[in-house]
Order: C-alpha cells, then sequence, then structure tokens
C-alpha cells in the first residue's frame, strides 16, 4: 500500500491524529462500524500530514490542483485542528448538537433536513470533516470525495446555496466552542482554515 493510500485508508478507518499521541485506531467508526483493520498509518510510525508533505503528491497537489488556490495549512494548524476535532467526537452529543444548531439558524437549513435521517448523516459529516482537513493539504483523493458530495449538493439536486455554507461553517464553530473546552481563538481559526477551503470548492460546483 502507498503512503497516500495508507493515509486516506487511515481516515475512512475513523483514525485521529493528536500532538501527544499521534495516529490512534478508532476503527471504522466514521463509518458507523464499531471495529477496523489496524491502522496503516499506525504502522508508519508518523502523522498523515508529516508523511504527505514530502510527498510527490502533495508537491503535485500544489502546483496544478482543483482546490482553491490559498496559502498552505501550516503543521501547527493542522495539529490544532486535529486535537479539537478529537476532543469534539469523543461528546457523543458534539454532532447533534451542530445539527440542532444549524437546523435552528435558518429555515431554509430546517427545510433541507426536513426528512433527514440524523443517525447516517452525522456518520457521513463525521468522515467528511477528516477529508475536508485533507482537501486542504491538496490532496487528491480528499478532492475526489468532495467532488462526490458537491455533486449531490448542486443546485440539480439537494440545491444548497452556496449562502448556506458560511451559515453552516459558523454553525460548526460555535457547536466547537461550547464543547471543546480548550478552544481558543486560535482554536477556531484553525478549524475556519480547514474548512473553508472545501467550502469554497463545493460552493464554486453549485
Amino acid at each position: 500500500m502507498t503512503r497516500g493510500a495508507a493515509d486516506l485508508e487511515s481516515v475512512r478507518a475513523g483514525c485521529v491524529w493528536s500532538v501527544g499521541s499521534g495516529w490512534r485506531c478508532r476503527g471504522a467508526l466514521a463509518l458507523g462500524v464499531e471495529s477496523g483493520p489496524k491502522c496503516p498509518a499506525i504502522k508508519a510510525r508518523e502523522p498523515l500530514w508529516q508523511a504527505f508533505r514530502r510527498s510527490d503528491s502533495y508537491r503535485e497537489s500544489h502546483e496544478v490542483g482543483s482546490m482553491p488556490r490559498r496559502r498552505p495549512v501550516s503543521d501547527h494548524e493542522i495539529g490544532l485542528f486535529n486535537d479539537s476535532l478529537e476532543r469534539c467526537t469523543a461528546r457523543r452529543d458534539f454532532l447533534g448538537l451542530f445539527y440542532e444548531a444549524f437546523v435552528a439558524s435558518s429555515a431554509e437549513a430546517a427545510e433541507k433536513f426536513r426528512n433527514t435521517n440524523f443517525n447516517t448523516q452525522k456518520k457521513v459529516l463525521k468522515a467528511s470533516l477528516y477529508l475536508m482537513m485533507l482537501a486542504a493539504m491538496g490532496k487528491s483523493e480528499a478532492e475526489a470525495h468532495l467532488e462526490r458530495i458537491a455533486e449531490l449538493h448542486n443546485r440539480r439536486h439537494h440545491d444548497v446555496r452556496p449562502e448556506l455554507y458560511s451559515l453552516w461553517l459558523d454553525c460548526l464553530v460555535q457547536t466547537v466552542k461550547k464543547v471543546d473546552p480548550f478552544c481558543d481563538a486560535n482554536t477556531e481559526r484553525a478549524w475556519r482554515i480547514m474548512m473553508e477551503p472545501g467550502i469554497a470548492f463545493m460552493q464554486s460546483r453549485y
């Protein structure tokens, strides 16, 4: 298995990287599975972003890529985001609280989610948060995932207007601030930095 494939498999398996403990395998929790294969990134003995930054795919994605061009995210920002996301997802009510806030924030959002199975939706969102991080790093496999999601959300399908994504991000960050006891201004900024490239991509595909 290549380094890039191992990294993506780790994310799909619901693995989490933190500054203090590196990659930790949680099986396939993000996909609703109680356990999964041993995380390939554990065998690599280094964080995804360190391995990826040395790879040819990273250099190529920053020369030619479909994601909006922004300044490269820093290792510190990635670490802040990962650690905060791990703390948030350790709370079983995190994603539920987010969707409660988002649905309550807009009549349009409430209508979009009127017939939604939130158990399934929360699993999809959990996996997507990690993939949006990889997309912010310019990883092509993550961009392919966002391309599929963008297709489902464009005007020909779910018709999610570009303006709703800003509201989505605001509600997500507010929920992080409520759930993560260590969330500060830098952590909030890291969340926005990691989410904004994926959001801009989705908006551009509307």
